[in-house]
């Protein structure tokens, strides 16, 4: 709040909210918090050294041995097991495919140590208890063709929604007929005669009209982008243009 010259009036709030006066749950000193600090849940310490003691006191973490040399620490967080990150790392020497470290026997008998305390200590396996593929066993549809769970014997069934079209361009059979159509055609178009690149195989007679001729490898023909933009809309492929990337593989 201000007065009529424009100076804020004492003992008024400002737009942070002020602040007020509370005791430290800690060291019981007083100090000032900022109301919107309050608001958000904090504004309980006077210091970060009286909020490290708090968190302390408040997990109750005691002095531990590390799993790895057995040397005693005082916890930073309730789940730390080793004393340094130099423990850490020997734990995983080994375990990890990138790992550059030198295996040695010292390194091996710490990890055989380490993994035994810590089951001593009373650690427990997430999957203790569980069977089937959730215990680590493969599923014994693993690998397997579900005939079962096609079509309408799916959860995920629809009620056939995907129009006839995009359903037979997208099996196996339609992309068979595409890969034998390229090698006999050399991977180059019919038209222009570029080799690799973004290829498309076309239907000399049309997909619509010729039902049984969809998936004749003769009635096939490898075109480049260029050329079947030309051959479907009679004109040129405007420069910059995308058609054709997107549903295509690039060859080559």
């Amino acid at each position: 709040m201000r007065n009529e010259k424009g100076q804020f009036i004492k003992g008024h709030t400002s737009y942070r909210g002020g602040s007020v006066v509370r005791k430290c749950l800690v060291c019981k000193n007083e100090f000032k918090a900022k109301l919107a600090n309050i608001n958000r849940g904090k504004g309980k310490y006077c210091s970060q050294q009286c909020a490290w003691s708090y968190s302390h006191l408040k997990l109750k973490r005691e002095d531990r041995n590390c799993v790895m040399c057995s040397k005693s620490f005082y916890p930073k967080s309730a789940p730390q097991v080793y004393c340094s990150i130099k423990c850490g790392n020997d734990s995983r020497v080994g375990k990890s495919v990138n790992a550059q470290h030198i295996i040695t026997d010292e390194i091996r008998e710490k990890q055989s140590r380490a993994q035994k305390l810590k089951y001593k200590q009373g650690f427990v396996v997430w999957n203790k208890g569980l069977k089937g593929f959730m215990r680590g066993d493969k599923s014994p549809n693993w690998g397997k063709i579900r005939l079962d769970m096609r079509g309408e014997n799916n959860p995920n069934w629809k009620g056939g929604i995907t129009n006839d079209t995009l359903s037979k361009r997208r099996n196996t059979e339609y992309y068979s007929w595409r890969l034998k159509v390229f090698n006999k055609d050399n991977y180059t178009c019919q038209i222009c005669d570029q080799y690799n690149g973004y290829l498309h195989a076309d239907h000399i007679k049309s997909w619509k009209d010729y039902l049984e001729l969809r998936f004749d490898v003769n009635n096939g023909r490898t075109l480049c982008r260029a050329c079947h933009y030309y051959v479907t809309f009679k004109r040129k492929m405007p420069e910059g243009s995308l058609w054709g990337i997107r549903i295509d593989k690039k060859v080559g």
